[in-house]
C-alpha cells in the first residue's frame, strides 16, 4: 500500500505500463469517433483490431448478410492477438454501437480530456513513456 504521493505515482505508472489504459483509451477513443462516423451504410458489422503497442487500429466491416465470415474472422484473430501486449479484438454491430451511445452517452465522450487527466495525475506530459 503506497504510504507517500510518489509511491501512488509510481504505482499509477506500473499499473499503467501493465493495462495499458492510456494507450487503449487514446485508440478507443479514435475508434469510437470513426465508427460513428463512417459514411458506408453498407456494413453494419465491424471487426476492430487495436494494437496500442503499435498505435494501429484495423477496422473491417461486413454487411449484415456475412455476420458468418465476420464471427469467423473474429475467432482467427482473436487467436492472433497478443494479450500482453494490449491487443483487443472486438466484433460489434452498428446497431449495438447506437444502442449503447443512447444508454451510455459518457462512453462516447472525447477520450482525449480523460487521458489529459490521467497523464497529470502520473506527473506525466503527453507523448512520455512512464518511468
Amino acid at each position: 500500500m503506497p504510504t507517500t504521493r510518489a509511491d501512488l505515482v509510481q504505482e499509477a505508472r506500473d499499473l499503467n505500463d501493465r493495462v495499458m489504459a492510456i494507450e487503449r483509451l487514446e485508440h478507443f477513443g479514435s475508434l469510437i469517433k470513426h465508427l460513428t462516423t463512417r459514411r458506408d451504410r453498407n456494413y453494419t458489422v465491424f471487426l476492430m483490431y487495436l494494437k496500442p503497442t503499435q498505435g494501429v487500429t484495423m477496422i473491417t466491416g461486413y454487411p449484415a448478410a456475412e455476420m458468418q465470415q465476420a464471427t469467423s474472422d473474429y475467432l482467427a484473430t482473436e487467436k492472433e492477438a497478443d494479450a500482453s501486449q494490449g491487443e483487443d479484438v472486438v466484433l460489434v454491430t452498428a446497431d449495438s454501437i447506437n444502442s449503447l451511445r443512447r444508454a451510455y452517452p459518457n462512453y462516447f465522450l472525447d477520450t482525449k480530456s480523460l487521458v489529459r487527466r490521467i497523464l497529470k495525475s502520473l506527473e506525466m506530459k503527453p507523448g512520455q513513456q512512464p518511468n
